[in-house]
């Protein structure tokens, strides 16, 4: 018999707060990423960004304590599956979502289960995508 000995930090970050029990924990969660959410969407939206838009972004993450490793795992796992469509398109979004409509978009994605694989595979395909968007934000950011 082989037993397999998961710590809670091996598990996705949606897949715990999708199970958990007390909704306090999971606001609580939610509200630290909202903000974060919204402003790596930014990175999607179909126009050119300016440095401003980079710092803020960077700023946005600093704010939540959120650090570069996490910030991009956020990116790839949580917030490019739902917007980078976006980018695809040839009339897309050029100002932005509402936080509502982030909100509601990313937890109806996380709440899907956990699709980590199928979301590794979406993230490879499409992170040329943005990348250099990233890059942009990443250099802001310091752990």
């Amino acid at each position: 018999m082989v037993r397999f000995a998961v710590r809670l930090l091996d598990i996705p970050p949606y897949v715990r707060v999708i199970g958990m029990s007390g909704e306090t924990s999971k606001e609580v969660w939610i509200e630290r990423r909202l903000p974060v959410w919204v402003a790596l969407s930014e990175l999607f939206i179909d126009t050119e960004l300016q440095p401003a838009a980079y710092d803020a972004i960077a700023r946005t993450i600093r704010q939540a304590g959120i650090g570069r490793a996490e910030a991009l795992t956020i990116l790839k796992e949580e917030v490019a599956p739902v917007f980078y469509s976006n980018t695809l398109s040839i009339a897309g979004n050029w100002t932005g979502w509402p936080e509502a409509e982030v909100r509601g978009s990313i937890m109806e994605h996380l709440s899907r289960g956990p699709v980590r694989r199928q979301v590794a595979v979406v993230a490879a395909k499409i992170w040329r995508s943005y990348a250099e968007r990233w890059e942009e934000v990443a250099r802001r950011l310091t752990d």
